[in-house]
């Protein structure tokens, strides 16, 4: 990995699998992170599913206006 330069965050890079968004869902329930970054088996497209403090789901679907 490259060396991290002074007051930037690190990066990570992730290779996404396209799921459902059932499959995702029960793959956070699962885990212990707090989001999902995944891409949609329907669109294509990607998505961050993210579990709220109260527990619930969200899914957040990124638009580039």
């Amino acid at each position: 990995p490259p060396e991290a330069r002074p007051n930037e965050p690190e990066r990570v890079r992730l290779k996404l699998r396209a799921m459902p968004l059932s499959e995702a869902i029960a793959e956070l329930e699962a885990d212990s992170q707090p989001f999902l970054v995944y891409l949609d088996e329907d669109s294509g497209g990607i998505q961050i599913a993210i579990k709220r403090a109260d527990g619930s789901m969200a899914v957040i679907e990124p638009v580039i206006p």
